[in-house]
């Protein structure tokens, strides 16, 4: 069974979006998830993280400029 961590709602809303307090919820759980099957499956997290720094870091390791509408496109499977 996971334990459950909560971690500080998402402040801004970049998108000017309709943003609820169920909506951050859910997003952190998401993530919190997703760190926990990390943590469990390290063997897999490098293919991950380069995903991330491909979709949000330039070769600097500044944040990129995110184009949002396509950050759901997959080069295949992630995990």
């Amino acid at each position: 069974m996971y334990k459950i961590i909560m971690i500080e709602p998402f402040d801004s809303n970049p998108l000017g979006a309709v943003k609820t307090d169920s909506d951050a919820s859910d997003a952190n759980m998401n993530y919190t998830s997703l760190l926990l099957f990390l943590k469990k499956n390290p063997d897999k997290s490098v293919k991950f993280i380069t995903d991330i720094k491909n979709k949000f870091f330039d070769d600097s390791c500044t944040v990129k400029n995110i184009n949002f509408d396509t950050i759901t496109k997959l080069n295949g499977n992630t995990f």
